[in-house]
């Protein structure tokens, strides 16, 4: 980018290089051979600390941000009907619980 920026292929001001800098690009995850034997590996890579659910999430292609949003608004949805998740009902501090983690993660 900075590169980019220098040269005369662009009318992009270098100025605003560290606002091009800030996005963090996932590309295309290839579809997994074999879902239930990646979900028990990143299971166990979770139970033994080599991981976070941040990292499975990049590694998926997934922005961390947008998975704490929809999974806000699903539970949001769900209480609004009187649904239950798993044969529970939806609490309000399940939601509260959901944004506190989205917020966290802007932190």
């Amino acid at each position: 980018m900075k590169y980019l920026l220098l040269s005369d292929l662009t009318n992009l001001p270098y100025s605003k290089i560290d606002k091009f800098l800030s996005h963090d690009f996932q590309g295309e995850k290839l579809p997994n051979i074999d879902e239930a034997k990646e979900i028990q590996a990143v299971q166990m890579r979770l139970a033994l600390g080599l991981t976070s659910p941040i990292e499975e999430m990049h590694n998926m292609g997934l922005d961390v941000v947008d998975v704490l949003n929809s999974q806000k608004k699903y539970l949001e949805m769900l209480k609004d009907r009187g649904l239950t998740m798993n044969n529970l009902p939806v609490t309000d501090e399940q939601v509260d619980d959901t944004t506190n983690e989205k917020d966290n993660d802007n932190d």
